[in-house]
C-alpha cells in the first residue's frame, strides 16, 4: 500500500531543503559547489525523483529564477511560450522571483534579449520580486 502526502505537506518539506533567497550568492565566481549549486541541484533532483514529487517539486524549482548568462534568457522565454511548450501556462504561474545577476548581454543581441525578457515578465503574472546586480565591469 502505497501513502500519498498532500502536495501542500510534500512542498512544505522541499522548502525545508533550501535556504532562504538571499542566503547564498548565486555568482558564478562562486563555483560549482557553492552553497546556491548545491541548492539549485537539490531542486532539480526531487523534480526528477518521481511523479509523486513532480507537481510540488516543480512548483520550489521555478518560484526562484536566478539567470546569470545570456542565452539563459531565450531559454526561459521559450519554456514559458505556450507556443514552445504545452505547459508554459502552468510553469509561468509558478515564478515567484526573477534575479539577474551579472548577466553580460553582447550588444548585437541586446534586441532580441530585451524582446524575450519583456515577454518573460508579461507571462509571469504570479512575479513578487524582481533584481538586477549588473556585472562587476559594468560600465555605467
Amino acid at each position: 500500500m502505497m501513502l500519498h502526502l498532500p502536495v501542500e505537506l510534500l512542498l512544505f518539506i522541499f522548502q525545508l531543503t533550501q535556504d532562504g533567497l538571499y542566503q547564498h550568492d548565486p555568482s558564478i565566481i562562486q563555483g560549482p559547489r557553492s552553497p546556491w549549486m548545491i541548492a539549485l541541484r537539490t531542486r532539480k533532483a526531487l523534480a526528477l525523483a518521481c511523479k509523486a514529487f513532480a507537481g510540488p517539486a516543480t512548483e520550489l524549482l521555478y518560484g526562484d529564477i536566478v539567470l546569470r548568462r545570456m542565452g539563459q534568457i531565450p531559454a526561459l522565454a521559450r519554456t514559458l511560450d505556450p507556443a514552445h511548450t504545452p505547459s508554459a501556462g502552468v510553469f509561468s504561474q509558478l515564478v515567484r522571483s526573477i534575479r539577474i545577476d551579472s548577466c553580460v548581454v553582447w550588444a548585437p543581441f541586446a534586441d532580441v534579449v530585451r524582446e524575450d525578457l519583456r515577454s518573460i515578465l508579461e507571462r509571469c503574472t504570479a512575479l513578487t520580486a524582481f533584481s538586477y546586480r549588473p556585472h562587476p565591469n559594468y560600465d555605467r
